[in-house]
């Protein structure tokens, strides 16, 4: 009887690993990033009226996003993002390293509305 129960109880968890990942701001600006197998596939960032998708070949550069790092900064002489010359959504990527100057900022940098380039921040 024992046996019985034991086999009957056994079982193997399941979860499902995310397809989305939405970060929203103060000001109503919003970063989405779509995982596919744990990787990011696809963002959308959305600033104002303007809706930028990132480029395949710059999702595939992604690798361990730390996506409680993820920040939005403007040109400050701006009230808002959306009104900005410029604006760029920073994070880190990978693990936590500890350097002296910092773990590195990768940024996604946008002017006029548009991506314009990907890149490592200097610190």
């Amino acid at each position: 009887m024992l046996l019985l129960c034991d086999s009957a109880l056994a079982h193997k968890d399941r979860g499902f690993l995310p397809q989305s990942l939405v970060i929203s701001f103060a000001g109503g600006e919003k970063v989405t990033f779509v995982v596919t197998n744990g990787r990011v596939t696809a963002i959308t960032v959305r600033v104002g009226s303007a809706i930028s998708e990132i480029p395949s070949e710059v999702c595939a550069r992604l690798r361990d996003v730390r996506f409680e790092t993820v920040r939005l900064s403007w040109n400050g002489s701006y009230p808002t993002a959306a009104e900005a010359n410029y604006y760029y959504v920073s994070f880190k990527m990978g693990p936590v390293i500890n350097r002296p100057n910092g773990d590195p900022h990768w940024s996604l940098m946008f002017s006029g509305g548009k991506f314009t380039r990907f890149y490592e921040e200097a610190r």
